[in-house]
Parts: structure tokens; sequence; C-alpha cells
């Protein structure tokens, strides 16, 4: 079998970023996502922000992505931990989930490095990230808590990607 390539988002000076694959080896759940923000394809009932807007939503969410890529602060507000290793991207209601890897198909989860009281969300442990970060799952969020179904996606798509390594 033809060794997986996954799309690189950015290669910045902290961190690789790149896009997870589906255990079909052709479905990038977080192009698609990408995707449907720029051709304003994400109902606003949904948690999105309105169609018009979507892709400014995008342009300041690859913002983050790109800022955490080259080592920047980002804002503790822009990220939340999931648990287990899997964390989440933040713009307006949508949600990006993400991990660390080493690349062996092993997830090492890192804790949080403390809480946030200001923005309520856990503090993502920088420093002891390992190089590469995946995207994974992209979905909007209506309410505060994150609907079980998209965590189990997230959750899915994150252990479809590890299994590539593995092999």
């Amino acid at each position: 079998m033809a060794e997986l390539v996954r799309p690189v988002v950015f290669d910045g000076r902290s961190f690789l970023i790149t896009m997870c694959v589906r255990g079909d080896r052709i479905t990038v759940p977080a192009r698609e996502f990408f995707n449907a923000l720029r051709e304003r394809r994400l109902m606003p009932n949904t948690g999105a922000p309105p169609l018009a807007e979507q892709p400014r939503y995008l342009v300041r969410l690859a913002g983050v992505i790109r800022n955490l890529s080259e080592g920047r602060t980002i804002s503790h507000s822009k990220t939340n931990y999931l648990g287990g290793g899997l964390w989440e991207f933040r713009e307006w209601g949508l949600r990006l989930s993400f991990f660390d890897t080493d690349g062996s198909g092993i997830q090492h989860p890192q804790s949080p490095a403390g809480w946030d009281h200001w923005s309520g969300t856990h503090v993502l442990p920088v420093r002891s990230l390992n190089e590469e970060l995946r995207l994974g799952f992209g979905f909007s969020k209506q309410s505060q808590h994150t609907d079980p179904k998209h965590l189990a996606e997230a959750w899915k798509v994150m252990q479809e990607d590890l299994s590539h390594d593995a092999r």
C-alpha cells in the first residue's frame, strides 16, 4: 500500500500542522470543514456564523492555527481541552478538533497546563506538545456543551488517522 500523505496546512517554526485522514485513506474531514466555510455551506441555525461571514471566520480560524504553528501566543479562549489528548480550536460557534502526535500511531495525551479563569478554558500545554498537530473533525456548536455525536466523531477521526501511523 502506498504511503499515506497528509495535507499540510502550515509548516511553522514550532509545529507542523497537518490534516487527519479517515480510515478509507481518502476522506479529509478538516478539508471538508474548511471548504464548507469557504463556500458558505454551514447553516447558521447550527451555531455557524451567518453565511456571508463564513469565509471571514475561516480566515480567523486559520490565523489562530498559523500563529500556533509559528510559536506565537494564542488566546486561551481559542482552544479547549476535550479530554484524552484531544483539543479543539474555537472561533464563534465553530470547532475544529486537533491533537498532537509523534507519528508513531500511539497517542501520548498531554494534560492541560492549567485553567484560565478569564476565558473559562484549559490552557494548551504548548511547550510539551509533539511537533506535529493534526486537524480532525470540524463542526458548529449551538450550546455550552459539545454535542456527544460531534465529540464521538472527533474521537473516531483521531483513532482512524492514528491507525495509519501504526502500519
